[in-house]
């Protein structure tokens, strides 16, 4: 028997903020997916897809607005999920672009997986939907052709240009509304939900920001974080390491927060720390100690950058932590830990 496809607390969110900038109090979403309003940051819990169909449809109703899902792409939502769109947003190319959304989807769902392929001089990005096209809501359908369009929109500017949309039979009678929203031709009865852009597309360069490789690096190093410590196989500390690395830019964590997010009681954090043979501190200071010495040794980021990242209010207070651990000062050990630049040509 095949699984129903799930969604996870990430990729909820999506749907969650706008319906609740529409207006619908945020306990009601929560019972609607029947989240725990503490485990909100529990980003290894799934739902399963029909979850997001139930608040498609629910912040239609309380809108009145049969196009809601149309118009909520905002571009202020592409920090929705910050740590997989601020990679999604680092590729050169509009090409690189495309494949880095492709994969990234597999974070979020195993409801959707859109993909794309060359036809003569255009190609065709469609969306895979895994459940039968009858149960997709045709507002989780809207939500997809906004948001893809308005993210290559982000990314490549007003050179970005797209040619027709295709719609599948089920989704037929909202062909008026989407050539009028997208200015847009759009084809009915068509075997797949897709648009298609011309091959010029491809070449469209970045106009966000210029590609970052130590930003790149570190974006990596976290996706392969929040990866390992969202399986299944992850250990109690790595959970832990995990919301203190989304907390410490904000200062230093505070046990209670730590605890909400992890879903139990502050008592219930400290027994389980003093039964790994540790406290609270003692993971804050290895946690801080080891992501400065992996800072460090990125030239790019300065130490008033580091000691931002770590939680410190300023650099004085790194410095005074750092030797502490290590006995030398952050600028010492990045002169110690520096390769010479002939040694990486």
């Amino acid at each position: 028997m095949t699984q129903a496809p799930v969604v996870s607390t990430a990729n909820l969110f999506q749907f969650i903020l706008p319906a609740h900038q529409a207006g619908l109090p945020m306990e009601e979403l929560c019972a609607i997916a029947g989240l725990e309003p503490s485990r909100l940051y529990d980003y290894e819990t799934t739902y399963p897809a029909s979850v997001v169909k139930t608040l498609l449809k629910k912040a239609v109703e309380h809108s009145g607005d049969e196009y809601f899902w149309l118009k909520a792409a905002r571009p202020e939502l592409v920090s929705t999920n910050n740590l997989f769109l601020y990679i999604l947003f680092q590729a050169k190319t509009f090409s690189e672009f495309m494949l880095r959304a492709e994969r990234l989807y597999n974070y979020f769902t195993d409801e959707l997986a859109p993909t794309h392929r060359m036809m003569d001089d255009h190609y065709i990005y469609q969306a895979n939907f895994y459940n039968p096209e009858p149960e997709v809501s045709p507002y989780r359908v809207d939500w997809w052709f906004a948001i893809s369009t308005l993210y290559s929109t982000l990314f490549a500017g007003e050179q970005y240009k797209m040619t027709e949309i295709h719609l599948s039979a089920p989704f037929n009678d909202r062909a008026d509304i989407y050539e009028e929203f997208f200015q847009t031709p759009v084809l009915i009865n068509q075997p797949q939900l897709a648009f298609c852009s011309p091959l010029s597309n491809l070449d469209l360069p970045n106009i966000r920001n210029p590609h970052d490789p130590h930003l790149e690096q570190l974006l990596m190093h976290q996706l392969h974080s929040h990866m390992q410590c969202s399986s299944p196989s992850a250990t109690f500390l790595q959970k832990i390491h995990e919301v203190l690395r989304q907390q410490l830019p904000n200062g230093t964590p505070n046990l209670d927060s730590v605890a909400s997010q992890l879903a139990m009681s502050s008592r219930s954090l400290q027994r389980k720390l003093a039964d790994e043979g540790s406290s609270f501190n003692e993971q804050v200071r290895l946690l801080r100690s080891e992501l400065a010495t992996h800072y460090l040794k990125q030239q790019e980021l300065s130490i008033s950058q580091i000691a931002y990242l770590l939680g410190f209010q300023d650099n004085r207070s790194l410095t005074v932590a750092f030797r502490k651990w290590f006995g030398m000062t952050p600028s010492e050990y990045r002169q110690k830990n520096t390769v010479p630049e002939h040694e990486n040509a």
